[in-house]
Parts: C-alpha cells; structure tokens; sequence
C-alpha cells in the first residue's frame, strides 16, 4: 500500500462520488432556501430540513449494508447501484410537485444513493497515509459543495434557466463525474473477499475510549449539521448582500475542504486524529456560538469560513479514530463503524427539524436554534475527550 497509479486512482475516483454525491447533499441550503420560499411556501423550515435530513440519515444507514457487501467482493455492485440511483434522484427532482414527491424522491431516493456511494475503498490502498488519502476523498464533497451552491443559484436566479434546468444542469455533472469514478475505482486485490472474521465480545468493543466516543458523535451530530444547512437562510435573514448570500455556503464548503485536508495531514505527522478531531469539534461549538455576535457582512463571511474548516476536520477525522482506537482489528473496525454510523444518522436525521422548529417558534431569529446547535457539539466533544483521556493513558502517550 501507500502508492501506486491504483491507489491514486481509487483516491481520485473517491474523490470524485464524494464530490457528485455528498457535495450535492451538502448544498442542500441551497435548496432549503428555494423550497422555503418558493415551492413549498406552505411548509415550515423544519418539516423543509426533513429532507436533507433524510438524506444524510440513510447516507450513514446503509454503511451498514454497503460496508459486509464490500467484504464479500461486491463492489461494483454497490458503486453501480449507488451510481444509477443518485443520478435518477437528481434528474428527477424538477418533476417532484410536492413535499411527499420530493421527500420520495429527494430525501429516501437520493439517500438510498449516496448511502450506497459511501465506500472507502481508498483507505484499503493505503495505511501510513491513510488519513490523508480520507481526507483527500473527503475533500470531494467540500469541492462540491463549493461548485453546485454557485451553480444552483446562478440558474436559479437566471430567468432563462429557472429551477428545472439547473438541476438538470446539476445532474448531468453527477452523471458524469460517476460515471469516470466507476471506470477507474477498484478494490485492492489483496482484499476483494474478506472472510468475515468472528464478532468480538462487546466488552471488547464498549471499551471506556469508544464508549465515550460513539456518544460523543452522536451527541455532537445534533447541531453539526445545523450551518450547513441553515448558513444561506442566516445571511438572507441578516441582510447580507444578494452575492454574499449566493456565495454563503460555497464559502462554508470552501472553509471545510481545507478542514478535511489539513487537519488529516497534522494527525498523521504531529497530533494523532482523536487529538486532532476533539480539537476541530471544540473549535466547531465555539465557533456556531459565535454566530450570534456576527451582524456584518464582513464578519458573515469569516464566520462561515472558520465553521466549515472546524466542521470539515470532524467529518474527515471520522474514519481514521476508528481504526485507530480499534488497533486495525479487521472485526473490531466493522463493528465499532456500524454503531457509530447508526448513532451519527440518528442525531443526523433529527438535528437540523429541532433547529428549524426552534427558528418557526421564535418568528425566523435564529437565536435559540444556535444556542441548542453550539451546546450539543460542545457537549459532544467534552464527552469524546473522556475517551481520549482514556486511549492516551492506555497508550501511554499523549499522541492519539
């Protein structure tokens, strides 16, 4: 491992899904935006968030599928399938007239495709490099969800395209950038049949580290979605300009594609990813705090920049602090990944409804949906420090 045109290929194809699917899901301000005020004007914020939050629900849901068929060699299979049901989901989002047609479409379609995309194939391919080869896959949905945020509201805006034909417009860029990433990615070879191995005693896996991580995560995923989601609409609801408010998530996006690079690099070479994940969270809480306090465009901007870099070092750090508290266990990693990932779409699913009630129920300030946003990721890191307090003392160094 750690090398080769293969392995750099599966890197660039994992790039790739994660930029036409997961940069897609992570433009849905975008879409909560448009829906809020135009198609669906009867729907409240928070029964608008369900969608999104559907998807990211099943994103996180079918690891657990996509994550055994994987083991037994079905990758194609899963690449392909994904592939064909996130595209359809796009190109069929225009014909969605309602909200249950769009939830259908959008939220459980979609969601069913980009769950199925999730794979990390790249991180077969490499094991000293692993969090950077994580983090550059990563970095895939940040790119997205920098370009179809600029894209979406372009068309949109422009009175020649409207709604339909940018999406459209999307699609056909979902269509072919997984349509490259299925003809360069493939499974090592080495590794394209795993026996599964048998399951460890869950004493063994509910150790006080992981214990204290995996409700830390879910915890800390109650609120960090929430600026992804909502940026657009604070920047409108702030009075930032037409341009800044376009730009309000491909700004956040940029700010979380360096976070899922350079914090990567530094837990390889100098802090360790459970070190360097709790940090990015801490930064994560205090930094949605500190929306209350931003009024001015300026400071919107630096705002959405600093959250989406602490944002994008949680979410690419994910990954790396399993293997790494589960000492590449083969068994350990399978299992410790499915619950933490049932737990995240837990927390994912009804995060972003609780902001959006809290928003509806003080007449669209943000106020009370920020507080519960900030304590819930702040909680959750104080809670994963316990665990990491207890993997440093169990390694005997404070480099975790």
């Amino acid at each position: 491992p750690d090398g080769g045109w293969r392995a750099w290929a599966n890197v660039l194809g994992g790039f790739l899904v994660l930029f036409a699917s997961l940069g897609l899901v992570s433009a849905f301000g975008v879409f909560q935006v448009y829906f809020v005020q135009h198609r669906y004007t009867s729907h409240t914020e928070s029964q608008i968030s369900w969608i999104g939050s559907c998807q990211l629900c099943l994103f996180f849901l079918l690891a657990l599928v996509a994550g055994p068929l994987f083991d037994k060699g079905r990758f194609r299979y899963l690449i392909g399938a994904g592939s064909v049901l996130w595209t359809l989901s796009v190109f069929l989002m225009p014909e969605a007239q309602t909200y249950g047609q769009c939830m259908f479409v959008q939220g459980i379609l979609g969601g069913l495709g980009v769950g199925l995309l999730f794979l990390s194939v790249q991180s077969h391919w490499f094991e000293k490099r692993r969090s950077l080869a994580v983090g550059i896959v990563a970095s895939g949905s940040s790119v997205g969800g920098i370009c179809f945020p600029i894209m979406l509201n372009k068309l949109i805006a422009n009175p020649d395209v409207g709604f339909a034909t940018a999406v459209r417009a999307v699609g056909a860029v979902v269509a072919v950038s997984l349509l490259i990433a299925n003809l360069i990615m493939s499974p090592h070879p080495a590794r394209k049949v795993v026996q599964k191995p048998p399951l460890p005693p869950l004493k063994q896996i509910f150790t006080l580290t992981y214990t204290s991580y995996v409700i830390g995560a879910f915890i800390l995923n109650w609120g960090m979605w929430f600026p992804n989601f909502y940026v657009q609409l604070y920047f409108l609801r702030q009075h930032a300009s037409e341009q800044a408010t376009y730009y309000a998530l491909a700004i956040f996006n940029a700010g979380s594609f360096v976070g899922r690079v350079l914090p990567g690099i530094a837990a390889d070479l100098f802090f360790g990813p459970l070190n360097m994940q709790v940090i990015c969270c801490l930064c994560s809480g205090i930094t949605i705090y500190l929306m209350v306090i931003m009024t001015s465009e300026a400071m919107l901007i630096l705002w959405a920049l600093l959250c989406g870099f602490f944002t994008g070092g949680f979410v690419s750090l994910v990954s790396p602090v399993i293997v790494s508290i589960s000492d590449n266990n083969l068994a350990e990693i399978g299992l410790r990944q499915g619950i933490a990932f049932v737990l995240i779409a837990g927390a994912a699913v009804g995060g972003n409804p609780v902001c959006g009630r809290l928003i509806a129920n003080r007449n669209g300030d943000f106020l009370d949906s920020i507080m519960f946003a900030g304590s819930a990721v702040v909680l959750g890191a104080l809670v994963a420090l316990v665990g990491r307090m207890a993997f440093a003392r169990q390694r005997g160094t404070w480099r975790v």
